[in-house]
């Protein structure tokens, strides 16, 4: 059986703000997709890298890897951690464990699109849920393996429903505010739909956070986005079109 959800989370309150796009998120698939096949690996420091040029960056890394950020070199994730536990980046592996979560979204709810690893867009409709919205939030969560612990968000639109759920709580549900600026003022940068090279560039640029793009004159930004400029500004703002057309997977 499908269904579909429209409305708040269970554990919001309904607001006029009807949300129209759920984001099924598990956070660091690459690192909990190594460690279901290696428990040996769990509560330990992991870095997993894959090759950038003419070293090593990092693709993935753990919480216990403190210190250690998605883009760095293999050297400067050692320097940040160096009893951390390095792979190699399995991306044959990581695409088959996202397909398997992705397929059982699509057993459970109709209108189901890929958002790019370890990420998926559900077009939600309260009206038409059979057995009410708290069963419905709880299918979507159950939808991954255990140990996986995926985060449900809320929104009006495919990006701005991602912010959301990159803060829900592991296992746990958010809804976006009434005004969502302020709520992703404080998200970091790489969420934008961005190459892994354009949010090195903003983070080294010391723009780090989404409302730091709103504070730098546009033609910097062009200066480091390019052609991606005005989607990173706009998306910044809460201006999120994509309920509309596209989709939010990372450029590659």
């Amino acid at each position: 059986m499908q269904f579909a959800i429209q409305g708040p989370s269970s554990n919001m309150t309904p607001t006029e703000h009807r949300p129209s796009f759920a984001c099924h998120l598990v956070t660091n698939l690459p690192v909990k997709a190594e460690r279901s096949r290696y428990p040996a690996l769990r509560n330990r420091p992991l870095v997993i890298v894959e090759p950038g040029g003419d070293c090593d960056i990092v693709l993935d890394s753990s919480a216990e890897a403190r210190g250690v950020v998605r883009g760095m070199t293999l050297g400067e994730a050692l320097w940040a951690c160096r009893k951390a536990t390095v792979m190699q980046a399995d991306h044959r592996y990581y695409r088959k464990t996202d397909d398997r979560i992705f397929q059982a979204l699509q057993r459970r709810f109709g209108g189901v699109e890929r958002g790019g690893r370890g990420r998926a867009h559900v077009r939600v409709d309260l009206q038409d849920a059979p057995y009410g919205e708290a069963h419905l939030v709880s299918t979507l969560l159950n939808a991954a393996p255990a140990g996986f612990g995926p985060r449900v968000g809320v929104g009006p639109g495919r990006f701005i429903s991602y912010a959301v759920a990159s803060r829900a709580p592991q296992g746990g549900t958010l809804r976006a505010p009434l005004n969502p600026v302020a709520f992703l003022s404080d998200c970091p940068v790489d969420l934008l739909p961005l190459s892994t090279e354009k949010i090195t560039r903003l983070r080294r640029s010391g723009l780090h956070t989404l409302g730091s793009l709103t504070e730098v004159p546009f033609a910097y930004l062009r200066i480091l986005l390019e052609a991606d400029a005005k989607l990173a500004r706009d998306l910044a703002l809460g201006i999120d079109d994509t309920s509309l057309s596209g989709d939010m997977r990372r450029a590659a």
